[in-house]
């Protein structure tokens, strides 16, 4: 990681420890090798068909 990246990811450690230690939250791991996408296709598929369902039933 460059030198410039490091003070986002001093940040990130610091929210990730909050939201674990304070919060209870799970930690999914760093995804930081992953695709850069806004979200995973089988949320989005989710996502789709639920509205797809809700606008049916109005």
């Amino acid at each position: 990681m460059s030198a410039i990246g490091q003070p986002e990811r001093t940040t990130q450690n610091r929210v990730i420890a909050l939201l674990r230690e304070e919060l209870g939250y799970d930690f999914l791991g760093d995804w930081t090798k992953r695709a850069n996408c806004n979200i995973e296709e089988c949320l989005r598929v989710f996502i789709q068909k639920q509205f797809n369902f809700l606008l049916r039933e109005t």
